[in-house]
């Protein structure tokens, strides 16, 4: 699983159905634990594939394999929960560098009634922390309205609020690429463009196909606000083949402007992702 995703973090959605969601079918004792104890390690570290990821890549790589990790611990059901309630999940990986129980514990909760309601009940007992309170508000609202949406994206507009904006990165909030081209179409103003550029970053590799479609659309207004940002959204991940060439093009074009430097650090990554 880990080596398929490396080699293509477009086959998410594909893994997590295929082999993720079904862990819970497999024969074998302690399997929860010997997910968490993987995910915590960084396993995927003894592959050779990743040991070719670029640096600069590797974190939201990482991030993409705790989710993978997190779906097949959410397919245990009781086992899972039983490891949460005795305190075998630790709240971050060995490296400290990826929150392992929130990832966890909010999964389970989407999937697992029981595991809902033991969090509700546990956060009753320590309202402090932070853990069960992030896992705990991730969890409790799964459907996304229209409405809820543009509440979410208005108020983030507004006050760039960091809950908010992870709420509308979330996969059920589709229409947030639609309001997304609203607001470009209709403000110049820097803060707002600014919020929107760190809004699309946010995204990191998932929905490259709106993502980039958006970025190279309205590169021009962008390129106002943040140009390094603006570059780092369109290249530093895939980059869909039917976008190459107007990429490579807008990159190229921008090389006798002030933003010469961070248009050529884009042009060698597009064209070092193509070799």
């Amino acid at each position: 699983m880990c080596r398929e995703y490396i080699l293509d973090t477009n086959r998410y959605r594909d893994l997590r159905q295929r082999v993720a969601n079904r862990m819970g079918e497999i024969q074998f004792d302690s399997k929860a634990l010997l997910i968490v104890q993987d995910a915590a390690g960084h396993i995927w570290e003894d592959l050779g594939e990743f040991e070719e990821v670029r640096e600069e890549n590797r974190f939201p790589m990482e991030n993409g394999l705790l989710q993978l990790f997190g779906d097949a611990f959410a397919a245990m059901g009781d086992e899972a929960l039983k490891l949460l309630e005795i305190g075998k999940v630790p709240n971050r990986c060995n490296q400290s560098r990826h929150y392992i129980f929130r990832l966890f514990a909010r999964k389970l909760a989407d999937s697992y009634p029981p595991a809902r309601q033991w969090l509700s009940e546990k956060f009753k007992n320590e309202p402090l922390n932070r853990d069960l309170s992030y896992a705990l508000r991730m969890s409790q609202d799964t459907s996304v309205s229209e409405e809820n949406v543009r509440e979410n994206f208005a108020r983030y507009i507004h006050d760039g609020n960091n809950s908010d904006r992870q709420q509308l990165c979330r996969p059920e909030a589709k229409m947030v690429f639609d309001l997304i081209r609203e607001e470009l179409r209709i403000s110049n103003e820097n803060l707002t463009l600014k919020r929107l550029l760190d809004l699309l970053k946010f995204f990191r590799h998932r929905n490259r196909d709106h993502i980039v479609d958006i970025v190279l659309e309205f590169w021009e207004n962008l390129s106002k606000v943040d140009y390094k940002t603006l570059v780092d959204v369109l290249v530093l991940y895939r980059v869909p083949t039917r976008h190459y060439d107007t990429t490579r093009n807008c990159l190229e074009r921008d090389l006798i402007t002030k933003h010469s430097t961070d248009a050529r650090r884009g042009l060698n990554i597009l064209l070092k992702s193509r070799t």
